[in-house]
C-alpha cells in the first residue's frame, strides 16, 4: 500500500453534493483525472483522516458537534486552479462555515493533524489533480471549462463518513445530519 493511503485506512468526513451535482463533477473527474475518480467521486473534504477506528463514543461526539451547527448553502464555481498548481477545482464560496465546522471537529483529537494541507486548508471540489500537467496548462483548461459550466449551489444538510474498501475506493459508510433533530 502506498504511504499516503495508510493515513486514510480509517476514513474521513466529507460533504457529498447532491446527485445532480455529483453527475457533473464526476463526469469531469472521469475525463480529466480517472485515477482520482476511481478512488473517490465528487466531494468536499471536511476533515483530515481519522487516527484510529472510530468508536460509538466518537460518533456520539461528532453528532453532538453537528447538532450545534445549522444547515448552510454551498456555492461551487467558478472552476479554477490553486496558485502555481496543476490542481483544477470548483471554488467553494462558503469557506467560513466549512472551516468553522472543520476546526470544531479537529478539536476532538480524533483526526490526523500531522498531514500536509492541515494548516491553510481551502475547501474545494477537485476535478483533477494530475501533477504531470503544467500549472499554465491547468489554468488554461480551467478557463476553457468555465465556458461550459456555470456556478451552482446546494444546501449542506449532512456530512458523510467515507472509508476505502479493499480496492481503495472510498465508500460512504454513514451519514450525519447537521443541525438539531
Amino acid at each position: 500500500m502506498e504511504d499516503w493511503k495508510k493515513s486514510y485506512i480509517f476514513g474521513t468526513l466529507v460533504i457529498c453534493p447532491p446527485k445532480k451535482v455529483c453527475s457533473i463533477v464526476d463526469a469531469l473527474r472521469e475525463k480529466y483525472d480517472p485515477l482520482s475518480q476511481a478512488i473517490m467521486g465528487a466531494h468536499i473534504t471536511l476533515t483530515q483522516p481519522f487516527l484510529k477506528e472510530p468508536t460509538p463514543q466518537v460518533w456520539k461526539e461528532i453528532n453532538k458537534i453537528l447538532s450545534e451547527f445549522e444547515i448552510f448553502p454551498i456555492t461551487y464555481g467558478p472552476i479554477e486552479t490553486f496558485p502555481s498548481s496543476s490542481v483544477i477545482k470548483f471554488k467553494i464560496q462558503q469557506q467560513n462555515q466549512i472551516l468553522s465546522l472543520r476546526n470544531k471537529l479537529h478539536q476532538t483529537g480524533y483526526f490526523n493533524l500531522e498531514l500536509p494541507f492541515t494548516e491553510g486548508f481551502i475547501a474545494h471540489m477537485t476535478i483533477s489533480e494530475l501533477v504531470q500537467r503544467k500549472p499554465s496548462a491547468a489554468k488554461e483548461l480551467a478557463n476553457q471549462l468555465n465556458k461550459d459550466y456555470d456556478e451552482g449551489s446546494f444546501i449542506c444538510k449532512e456530512i458523510s463518513y467515507i472509508r476505502p474498501d479493499d480496492d481503495f475506493h472510498f465508500q460512504t459508510k454513514m451519514e450525519f445530519q447537521i443541525g438539531e433533530r
